[in-house]
């Protein structure tokens, strides 16, 4: 008995209901100072039937009414690498602006909480030269937008650091940080 009922609650935790009762599971979710909640959701589109699958890569956006209605939704395209979990939550800025990374090993989009706006999908060193080393996996290292919200620096894995100004954060433009160095 006491296994079912945790059981039970096990489920109710990790599930939940659209306005029209499909069933979701929630992989990762954020609540902004202002109570609006964003998740990453798999849901019925996002199943795969090739693979039998669901997929976590449904960015859903709850407004803080009470009735916690949907005010945002959009399906991150798949990947070709870890196509059921490709996506996760990464630095989070709750200031003056509101925003999100959501990552992948590679690359990643910013979410504007705000305007509900997601940028392009950005892989930083994607078609820049790899420092002489063999062995390289170009992963991403912590993404981090500064105190001001302006501007997101983060490290790829043997390939060195990057930086975007996000003064626009849907439209972001990455920084040459090579710029004051004389480098030939």
């Amino acid at each position: 008995m006491k296994i079912l009922l945790y059981l039970s609650v096990l489920i109710v935790m990790v599930s939940g209901l659209y306005a029209d009762n499909d069933i979701y599971s929630i992989k990762q979710e954020i609540i902004t100072k202002s109570g609006q909640i964003i998740r990453i959701v798999s849901d019925r589109d996002t199943y795969n039937s090739e693979t039998e699958t669901y997929s976590y890569r449904k960015l859903v956006s709850i407004g803080n009414s009470p009735e916690n209605i949907e005010t945002y939704s959009f399906i991150l395209p798949e990947l070709e690498f870890f196509p059921v979990d490709p996506y996760f939550f990464g630095e989070f800025l709750d200031k003056d602006k509101t925003l999100l990374i959501i990552q992948t090993m590679k690359c990643f989009y910013i979410f504007d909480l705000q305007s509900n706006q997601l940028s392009r999908l950005i892989c930083p060193g994607r078609d820049k030269p790899w420092l002489g080393v063999d062995g390289r996996s170009g992963n991403l290292i912590g993404p981090v937008f500064d105190e001001s919200g302006t501007t997101l620096r983060g490290k790829i894995v043997h390939q060195g650091i990057f930086v975007y100004d996000i003064k626009n954060p849907a439209i972001p433009v990455e920084i040459n940080y090579t710029a004051d160095f004389n480098i030939e």
